[in-house]
């Protein structure tokens, strides 16, 4: 980000018009008197809770995991309530990242102006505190979107990561578009990636955000989007099968004005009404597991072809197996074909190239793994199981290449 956008950024963030005055006021305050260009705020941050509600945060700094609430009149008579949603947003913002855990800080607003000034100067030193703590983090040092995604493995709705561009998005399912006209793309027949413009709310009225005249609702709490159509549009019947994934990854303005996509989790079709006019989908996820069976076969393929005969023992291998919901069952899915397919390459082969089973293989692999770490007595891999692993791979490849549109 260039010292331009992050002014941009900031502009935006500091000035929302929808926020309460208290709130704006102890936003504008903490910022200001933190006088650091590198800690970065996020106002109205989207928090999954563990009791599956939701709420959203004054001011969070994701760099140091600290949240900033502003507590006014209405929380003076719902004390319990906000102590329980408080312990939720802790365990759901403790959880997200990995060895910070979460501080809330609550600013009480109903109080004279000198110990309301005291609570935001106290505020800011518990801030400034934190974030020595963890190293003086630069805003600089975030990695694209597109990176995180790749690194981490998966999608999240908690991330809270910004796209510019659909072929960004296309990017983390490996696919290298050099551009996209369409909002949609299959990842493979049973899931699909949607990029919907979504209703704006102008004086209490929904407005389609094109010409088009498509209504995309979103739920106030994200768990539902509600297509409209227009009376001279038709829906198209392969987005209204229970069986999609839906991964909606919706299209607004950042705080800088660009057109960016932020993943809302994956959705799937619910049910039609008014004659295809009104199309519900529900959430199932807030998260997708990027990691397939193609990516799998490919991956591990390509390390069991070139590594040394004793460098197979990666635990990683054991966590993706599980990831794709594979057992080791000991060999019992391959034994009720054939026993001998344990160590006779040839037979194994012909089992291989014979089954459109990813399960049997999958376990097979795995139980092949576990067998070469735990069980057998050749502490290294050989000629032999080396080339058992290398067919079952390459038939789990196609297998899973079948599947992709």
């Amino acid at each position: 980000m260039t010292s331009t956008e992050k002014r941009e950024y900031l502009i935006k963030t500091l000035s929302r018009t929808k926020r309460k005055d208290y709130e704006n006021y102890v936003i504008g305050a903490i910022w200001h008197r933190l006088n650091n260009l590198e800690i970065k705020p996020v106002s109205q941050q989207y928090v999954k809770r563990s009791d599956d509600k939701y709420a959203l945060l004054d001011l969070y700094f994701p760099q140091i995991n600290v949240g900033i609430e502003c507590d006014e009149a209405y929380h003076e008579h719902n004390t319990e309530p906000d102590k329980i949603r408080e312990t939720n947003v802790e365990q759901a913002l403790s959880a997200l990242q990995t060895g910070k855990d979460f501080n809330i800080i609550r600013i009480n607003a109903n109080t004279d102006i000198i110990e309301f000034e005291n609570q935001i100067n106290q505020a800011v030193e518990q801030i400034k505190k934190l974030y020595g703590k963890y190293g003086n983090p630069k805003w600089s040092d975030e990695k694209d979107a597109v990176s995180k995604v790749i690194d981490c493995g998966e999608l999240s709705l908690y991330d809270n990561l910004q796209f510019s561009k659909i072929i960004d998005i296309a990017k983390c399912f490996g696919r290298n578009y050099k551009a996209m006209q369409s909002s949609t793309f299959f990842i493979d027949k049973s899931t699909l990636v949607w990029c919907p413009k979504l209703a704006v709310e102008i004086n209490g009225e929904l407005k389609a955000p094109s010409s088009a005249g498509w209504l995309n609702v979103l739920s106030e709490n994200w768990d539902t989007i509600t297509t409209l159509v227009p009376e001279d549009k038709e829906h198209n019947e392969k987005f209204r099968k229970s069986d999609l994934n839906i991964l909606i990854f919706a299209q607004s303005k950042n705080n800088l004005g660009q057109t960016t996509y932020r993943f809302l989790g994956v959705y799937t079709f619910e049910k039609s009404e008014n004659n295809n006019k009104k199309i519900i989908y529900k959430r199932i996820s807030p998260k997708y597991d990027l990691l397939s069976v193609t990516a799998f076969s490919k991956k591990w393929l390509k390390h069991f072809e070139t590594c040394e005969s004793t460098d197979y023992d990666r635990c990683d291998f054991a966590k993706d197996c599980e990831r794709l919901g594979f057992k080791m069952d000991s060999y019992k899915s391959l034994r009720e074909i054939s026993e001998e397919a344990i160590t006779n390459y040839d037979v194994f082969e012909n089992i291989a190239q014979s089954t459109n089973s990813v399960g049997i293989l999958g376990n097979a692999v795995f139980s092949k793994w576990r067998d070469l770490t735990h069980w057998s007595e050749e502490y290294a891999l050989t000629d032999i199981n080396r080339k058992w692993l290398i067919i079952a791979f390459n038939r789990l490849k196609e297998l899973g290449e079948e599947n992709i549109i």
